[in-house]
């Protein structure tokens, strides 16, 4: 398989597609992608990570319907991201470490999400962007 074709099925994954959808459009078997992204290390966690991103958006959905009063969604919701056990009050030492998590959680989110952009563009990870 050539690299414009393992590129294209990379971006369609992280744009939403099934893994069997993308390569199917393409032509391509599910296992030999698969191949291919082993030996790419960097696709292959590039794969885990739309993963994660794709389900945190169903997720974020999931609790918008919540919001605005869709008791299933609400259910759903609290069966996938219970709250938390103990309410942290602010300027709590936890509190802190939180806020600094979630900082840095965000910080990784714009870095994997341009790294995304510039291998879906067909431009190696890593190299600066040009934005």
């Amino acid at each position: 398989m050539d690299e414009a074709t393992f590129r294209a099925a990379l971006s369609s994954v992280r744009r939403g597609a099934s893994l069997q959808a993308a390569c199917g459009s393409l032509g391509l078997e599910v296992e030999d992608f698969l191949e291919a992204a082993v030996e790419d290390g960097a696709a292959l966690s590039h794969l885990r990570l739309s993963k994660g991103l794709l389900s945190g958006n169903v997720l974020a959905r999931v609790y918008a319907a919540a919001m605005e009063g869709s008791v299933p969604a609400m259910s759903l919701y609290l069966k996938h991201a219970p709250p938390a056990d103990e309410a942290v009050e602010p300027g709590d030492p936890q509190d802190d470490l939180d806020r600094r998590r979630r900082d840095e959680l965000e910080a990784d989110l714009r870095r994997v999400d341009g790294e995304l952009r510039r291998i879906a563009e067909g431009r190696p990870p890593g190299e600066a962007a040009a934005e």
